[in-house]
């Protein structure tokens, strides 16, 4: 989850504020990062994205000169990272060779994308697909979740596009001078009000609808020697989503899958004596195969619930998941299928690095991980040390905080772990000492 505001139009000093205050209260949708682009005819193009809150990013003084320039628009976007590292580089919002823009979501295959394997970031490659093939072409391929919000210099238009999974509001000015956004709409309403702001009623974009908007600025900006002062009638485009795959029939027995589907030939049930566990869409855990390959298009995940099968993670070589991989990482993980193995590669599921994510704390209920047989795992004594961690219920026995599968955790008994930042204490080293 992360969220969206901003401000384009005529500007004063109070509309300003409004977006610094939108941005601060936006945090709830995205504590990870922070970023603003901004843009003026005089100034262009000025983008300030960091790995921190919003009242820490305003003291820096690439955001000072932002809000010293002559803007007609401000783009906000919090982060809430689900893909790729914390940095400015994977911030929002990306800056293309037209346009500069912000999402908010995940895509469940990336890989439908042009040039998918180029960039770290699903929101990213995005935009570069708008870009390079238009709208219309991306968003029929567009598989996950997404709220859209892009600016186009070369005519000087704003743009909003989302799907069911994610919101958008937008309100006026009454004069129609001044557009404000925001990703809830009871963001718009406290902060505008709270500044003095009289707006249009706020209204919740419709889904799969393109809206394009072309922003009103001063006497250069003139068609037939009359400017444009306010934006015009608010319309959209009704542009088509991606159709998702069926779900499997069990009709045919498909080709085996060598690599991540990227049509609606994905699916299918195993004709075999054996049933799929799962569907497309549904979550699997695993952890990863330590003894697997390393050098293929994939690397392989142990299913954490299921005997002999596996999870096909497919993944650039520069991904997070293949250096986890390296560093012998020995977490939970979890991921959406929408890929099949058959065959001769043996039983089990396809997922993107795209769509994992990394199970610590609390983020799963202990009781939903079914307790394992020793005959199910032989990897080494650390990965038997996991199952004894999850099978205990997870509570270090000093700080009573959840643990998860991590072999730096002290066994003291089955029933008894001593966590790694509760081990190097002076009183976890006399409990370990006994």
């Amino acid at each position: 989850m992360c969220g969206h505001v901003g401000v384009a139009g005529t500007m004063s000093f109070a509309h300003e504020n409004a977006f610094k205050e939108l941005l601060i209260v936006d945090v709830i949708r995205g504590p990870d990062s922070t970023g603003i682009a901004a843009y003026g005819h005089r100034d262009g193009l000025q983008i300030v994205k960091k790995p921190l809150l919003p009242n820490d990013l305003f003291t820096l003084r690439a955001c000072e000169d932002i809000f010293n320039s002559f803007n007609h628009i401000l783009m906000g976007h919090n982060r809430w990272a689900t893909q790729g590292a914390v940095n400015g580089v994977n911030s929002h919002p990306f800056e293309m060779e037209n346009l500069v823009g912000a999402h908010n979501g995940t895509l469940v295959n990336q890989g439908l994308l042009p040039d998918s394997t180029k960039f770290e970031v699903d929101s990213e490659n995005i935009l570069h697909s708008i870009e390079k093939i238009g709208v219309e072409d991306t968003w029929s391929r567009l598989h996950g979740a997404a709220a859209l919000v892009w600016y186009e210099w070369d005519g000087n238009y704003i743009n909003f596009l989302r799907n069911k999974e994610r919101p958008m509001f937008i309100t006026f000015t009454p004069d129609r001078k001044t557009l404000f956004w925001a990703s809830e709409s009871w963001m718009l309403e406290g902060v505008l009000a709270k500044n003095g702001i009289k707006h249009t009623e706020i209204f919740d974009t419709k889904t799969d609808h393109h809206y394009r908007m072309h922003i009103p600025q001063l006497q250069d900006d003139a068609v037939d020697g009359q400017a444009r002062m306010t934006f015009g009638p608010t319309e959209a485009k009704a542009i088509a989503p991606f159709i998702p795959p069926p779900k499997p029939t069990g009709a045919t027995t498909p080709p085996k899958l060598t690599v991540i589907p990227t049509s609606t030939e994905i699916g299918g049930t195993n004709t075999g004596d054996t049933d799929r566990h799962y569907a497309l869409g549904d979550d699997v855990f695993f952890f990863l195969d330590l003894q697997g390959p390393t050098d293929e298009r994939y690397i392989l995940g142990i299913d954490s619930q299921y005997e002999d099968e596996s999870v096909r993670i497919y993944c650039p070589k520069n991904s997070w998941m293949r250096s986890n991989l390296k560093a012998k990482d020995k977490s939970l993980y979890g991921a959406t299928v929408n890929g099949f193995m058959y065959g001769a590669t043996g039983d089990g599921v396809a997922v993107q690095a795209n769509s994992c994510y990394q199970i610590a704390d609390n983020d799963v209920e202990w009781s939903e991980i079914r307790e394992w047989t020793e005959e199910e795992f032989s990897i080494d004594a650390e990965v038997e040390m996991q199952k004894t961690i999850f099978r205990s219920g997870g509570i270090c026995g000093i700080c009573s905080d959840d643990v998860y599968a991590d072999p730096e955790h002290v066994m003291l008994t089955d029933d008894t772990i001593i966590c790694k930042h509760c081990k190097d204490t002076q009183f976890g080293k006399e409990i370990i000492k006994g």
